[in-house]
């Protein structure tokens, strides 16, 4: 006989000699052998805690590799940005050396036409005092 069976044995003696009846005694000892046989001993619990560490502990083993992979997104999307910001950088200068240029030679177009235009101007002046001076000078017409 096993120890839980003679256990439950001794118990329902117990209770007949108490002064229970048989019928009640072997009842209140089957509803004690269901509960005793599902509660949770302390062994229950250390094998039930210790799976849910090593579970823990494997969540955070996969949280640590998500951080790394994220750590590496994060470089390269740094490194993507750098090559940008250094190209964008460089059309800009590009464009600005352009400008420069561009402004330069506009600038000397410029010149060439303002000292155009200031000789045809004293041109057009010697011109007009050149006629003048063959005009007659008391007011009489030609």
């Amino acid at each position: 006989m096993s120890s839980t069976a003679s256990d439950t044995l001794s118990v329902a003696r117990r209770l007949k000699a108490a002064g229970v009846e048989a019928g009640q005694a072997d009842a209140i000892v089957d509803a004690m052998d269901k509960f005793t046989g599902k509660s949770v001993t302390v062994e229950h619990f250390d094998t039930a805690a210790a799976r849910l560490d090593t579970r823990i502990d494997g969540l955070e083993v996969r949280i640590d590799g998500l951080k790394a992979h994220i750590d590496a997104v994060r470089i390269e999307l740094q490194a993507g940005i750098d090559a940008l910001r250094s190209e964008f950088q460089a059309s800009i200068n590009a464009t600005r050396s352009e400008l420069q240029a561009s402004i330069s030679a506009n600038q000397a177009a410029m010149a060439r036409f303002l000292v155009i235009a200031v000789g045809v101007i004293i041109a057009a002046n010697a011109l007009m005092i050149g006629i003048l001076r063959f005009l007659p000078r008391d007011g009489a017409v030609i």
